[in-house]
């Protein structure tokens, strides 16, 4: 077994995609226990819909984002940043 304690950088998986209910579920696999997680989820305008802060993980976690009915469909951004790290998921909302 490989020991991904030592795992370098940050790996984020969104689902479902398209978005389904009111919230989005997102798996991060981090090495960094330090910096705390940011999770901005935009519109394609770049509006901010959601902000969030978690508390890292060490590994494999999960953690969600609502998104609200009113926020309707079409493309949207949900951006993850851990210290230098950052990831920015296309998502679809029909």
């Amino acid at each position: 077994a490989n020991n991904d304690s030592y795992y370098q950088g940050m790996k984020v998986e969104v689902y479902p995609n398209p978005i389904v209910g009111p919230e989005i579920n997102v798996r991060v696999q981090t090495g960094d226990e330090l910096s705390a997680l940011q999770f901005v989820l935009m519109d394609a305008t770049g509006r901010v819909l959601n902000r969030k802060q978690s508390e890292p993980s060490l590994g494999l976690a999960d953690y969600k984002v609502e998104f609200s009915e009113e926020i309707g469909s079409g493309l949207f951004y949900l951006i993850v940043v851990q210290g230098e790290n950052k990831q920015v998921i296309r998502l679809i909302a029909h």
